[in-house]
């Protein structure tokens, strides 16, 4: 049934409708329906078109035409955010799976006049995270006949007056708050300088040292950008090209498939378009000691899921080597650590004036810097501890770099100059700081992927964007070129991304005369949505739970991937520790009443092992989007 695409096509269905559908995926399109495979048709979206106004009646209407006798019970509650791209109403569904099952199933309502268009998907974990972005590509470029986003082509950004930096000033406030974030710094450019620079709270819950401007965050992934940078300034250097190969620059270099060794060039590490899937438990859980040459020699084993070009995979490894690699051939005889950090301050900080960034987690510690926070699982805010954030650094190239608004200002006005500093200093050529910004794989309907950063339209504008997230840091930067316009938003909580989502749209309606007003109602479905999350979460979780059953969980575990880890009991249930990171444990009940184990708090809250094996030998297994890890206890 359908046809396999050869390439890329933008298709039209009988009633005028058009969408994106991406190379190797089958498509059947009918009267009323529109039916997406993934290639290996692990992976299955269902659109249906239909008069019926009633989101929750049209859903289940849905997927009894398609699956008749579906009885999955839902999730949560329906949530119905603010309406964007042109839609009158949006609700989305998910619904309850088991464990084993590997499966995710989700539904999604959309209503344009007349008409309601309902998509069901339905379909492997791992097909998930190998297509979803070219999922996502063809569900949110769908757009029915007439429907238009907002656009704000031809409007001149207006500054940050006094009026509404006090505007910004009540509305990040009271969303800080809502979102218990404990501290925030954002900043504003308009027209290339920097109109607004702000910190928000506190630098450590509980404590009075308020955020500055000068507050050290961590960047996670912003890092990213960073390092092409300092590549960029390498090939302008001359000391290698973009398309070097990876194994020229760093000859030990390999990948489990010996064919995408050879071909893999510079470029690609930093593309996600390689096929490499992101493997980051193995980052997470297994890094005391490690370093960073152990690290990228551990991508010996590591083979592709997609084809190279094919579609978005992010991976942080991937990011690294090349980082690692660049930075080799600027000092050879230093370690990948040392080489890396110089490379980054002799070519990116030290020219662009970015004094205060660094990578050394002890010159944090004596400076200005924000403490690390994380949700428990019931939503309470807790502190990070420190080491726990020195999981990233043996993959530092790809998110561990500390800035604050003043650096990170200078940063992006820099990036919008195209590689002159605000002092009108060139140190980055064009030519090589605008090579990032080339579209290398389709990562969203108006988005793609360049080299450490995503490049796109915003708005039919083009954008330059980057966000990071680490265990207790959220940061968001955001660039309209052509408009010298740019927000950066920083926080010290894992529970950071839908403050900076609100803030981001606040900054934009203040910027753009016309722009909807939805940051507000943002605030509300965000806070909203997250709080009938935890309820529904915690309706399936026991905190203290039975200690016979802990108890029989009690030891030391191991997986050749992922490491060591050890439960122990305690008066009211359990502790997992990982060296260094822990957290309690309690039990969450799957659909089929499988109980599960279940982190409480730490740094990883929510997440989940499923146990298994026998009473003399459990086992405790890792549900990873592609992969599956086996924790086996050692014998007693």
């Amino acid at each position: 049934m359908g046809r396999q695409l050869t390439s890329d096509e933008t298709l039209t269905t009988p009633s005028g409708a058009t969408f994106t559908a991406a190379k190797g995926w089958w498509v059947t399109i009918g009267p009323d329906f529109v039916v997406l495979e993934e290639p290996d048709r692990q992976l299955k979206a269902t659109q249906i078109e239909t008069t019926e106004a009633d989101a929750l009646k049209a859903v289940d209407a849905g997927w009894q035409r398609i699956q008749p006798g579906f009885a999955l019970k839902r999730l949560h509650d329906p949530s119905s955010p603010p309406p964007v791209r042109g839609w009158d109403a949006m609700t989305d569904f998910d619904y309850e799976t088991k464990a084993s099952d590997h499966r995710s199933v989700a539904a999604s309502f959309r209503r344009y006049g007349a008409t309601s268009y309902v998509a069901m998907v339905d379909g492997d974990l791992g097909a998930l995270s190998r297509r979803g972005a070219q999922l996502d590509t063809a569900l949110w470029t769908f757009r029915p006949q007439g429907m238009h986003e907002e656009s704000f082509v031809g409007k001149v950004p207006r500054t940050i007056d006094d009026a509404r930096a006090k505007e910004l000033d009540a509305f990040i406030e009271q969303a800080r708050t809502r979102f218990d974030v404990p501290g925030a710094a954002v900043a504003v450019v308009v027209g290339g300088k920097v109109v607004y620079e702000k910190g928000f709270g506190v630098r450590e819950l509980g404590k009075k040292e308020p955020v500055t401007p000068s507050t050290l965050f961590m960047m996670g992934s912003i890092t990213k950008s960073m390092t092409t940078m300092m590549e960029a300034a390498l090939v302008d250097a001359g000391k290698l090209a973009w398309d070097t190969p990876v194994t020229k620059l760093l000859p030990s270099f390999a990948l489990g498939d010996a064919d995408m060794t050879s071909k893999l060039l510079l470029w690609h590490t930093a593309c996600a378009c390689t096929g490499m899937p992101r493997r980051d438990l193995e980052l997470i859980f297994d890094y005391v000691h490690v370093t960073p040459e152990q690290r990228i020699a551990s991508m010996s084993t590591m083979k592709p899921t997609t084809g190279f070009g094919e579609t978005f995979q992010y991976s942080n490894l991937m990011v690294a080597a090349g980082g690692y690699a660049a930075a080799h051939v600027y000092d050879p005889k230093r370690s990948f650590n040392d080489a890396y950090g110089e490379a980054m301050n002799a070519t990116v900080f030290g020219p662009v004036g970015m004094k205060s960034t660094t990578f050394d987690f002890a010159a944090v510690r004596r400076a200005d810097h924000a403490t690390p926070h994380s949700e428990s699982i019931d939503g309470t805010v807790q502190i990070v501890p420190p080491p726990a954030e020195e999981s990233i650094t043996p993959v530092r190239p790809a998110g561990a770099s500390w800035s604050n608004l003043k650096d990170m200002g200078r940063y992006v006005q820099t990036e919008m100059a195209k590689g002159v500093t605000p002092e009108g200093k060139r140190v980055i050529s064009e030519a090589n700081l605008l090579e990032r910004r080339k579209p290398r794989v389709r990562s969203g309907e108006t988005e793609s992927y360049g080299l450490g950063l995503g490049v796109g339209t915003f708005r039919d504008l083009p954008v330059v964007q980057h966000n990071g997230g680490v265990f207790g840091f959220i940061t968001m930067m955001f660039m309209l070129p052509e408009q010298g316009v740019a927000i950066i938003s920083l926080t010290n909580s894992s529970g950071g991304g839908s403050f900076n989502g609100a803030v981001h749209r606040k900054v934009i309606e203040e910027v753009f005369e016309g722009a909807k007003p939805l940051a507000q109602p943002r605030v509300e479905f965000f806070y909203k949505t997250k709080h009938d999350e935890i309820a529904k979460t915690m309706e399936r979780v026991t905190r203290e739970p039975d200690a016979k059953w802990v108890s029989a969980l009690v030891g030391d575990y191991s997986n050749a991937s992922l490491g060591k880890l050890k439960i122990t009991a305690g008066p009211k249930g359990g502790t997992l520790d990982v060296g260094d990171w822990k957290g309690a444990i309690g039990q969450k009940r799957d659909v089929d009443g499988t109980v599960k184990v279940v982190l409480l708090d730490g740094p990883m809250a929510g997440f989940e092992f499923l146990p298994g094996g026998d009473p003399a030998r459990p086992t405790l297994t890792v549900l990873d989007d592609q992969v599956t890890y086996v924790f086996e206890r050692a014998g007693k």
